[in-house]
Order: structure tokens, then C-alpha cells, then sequence
């Protein structure tokens, strides 16, 4: 299974994976300290696994298992709650009244100075 990450960096995780809580399997120490790194917050806001697109994935928690020889990341997501979904909505909305207030400000001034000429 691939998981595209949001900086689309491509990444294989274990076939029982879900976008909530995926696995990914290492050979070297090193190859896990990049891993883990690149899962953010950042670069879950927009992902995919196996071309399904999810967005606002939130990780909650990283675990490490060595098994053999073989270096196991288990990564664990959640989605926003409806609370976190609504925030977000209201500062979408909140930012686009802010902007039309600014183009409404610009244009009585543009008024003003026209009707003084």
C-alpha cells in the first residue's frame, strides 16, 4: 500500500494499514529517524493511501517495534472532531469578511477622494 504524503513524498506501509493507523517496516535505525519526521500535522493536512484522498488527518501518536530484524513505525491518526471542523469554518469565514471589509474600506475611499476633486 502507498501512502502520498502532502510534501508528496511517497511512502510503502504494511497492507493492514488504515489512514488512522498505518505501519510502516524498516531495515536501519536510520531510515526510521527520516520516517519519522515526515509525519506531521503538516504533511497529513492533505494525504492519500492507495488514491484515496483524506484530509485533516491529525497524528495523535508514533511507537516503535523491533521485530527480528526488521524496525516497525506505527503511526496512530484521528480526524477533527466536529468541534475543530467548525473552528475552522468560522475562521475561513472570518478571514473572507475580513477582506471584503478591506474592499469596502478601499472603495469609500476611492468614493471620498473622487467625489472632492
Amino acid at each position: 500500500m502507498k501512502l502520498v504524503l502532502n510534501n508528496k513524498k511517497e511512502i510503502e506501509v504494511q497492507e493492514t494499514s488504515t489512514i488512522y493507523n498505518f505501519t510502516v517496516a524498516c531495515k536501519k535505525f536510520a531510515e526510521l529517524d527520516n520516517l519519522y519526521e515526515l509525519f506531521t500535522k503538516e504533511n497529513l493536512e492533505l494525504c492519500s493511501l492507495n488514491n484515496e484522498k483524506y484530509v485533516h488527518v491529525i497524528p495523535v501518536s508514533k511507537n516503535i517495534e523491533v521485530v527480528g530484524n526488521t524496525i516497525y513505525l506505527n503511526v496512530v491518526n484521528r480526524e477533527l472532531t466536529k468541534i475543530e471542523k467548525l473552528e475552522n469554518l468560522i475562521n475561513s469565514k472570518d478571514k473572507e469578511i475580513k477582506s471584503l471589509n478591506e474592499q469596502v474600506t478601499e472603495l469609500q475611499i476611492a468614493l471620498a477622494e473622487g467625489s472632492a476633486e
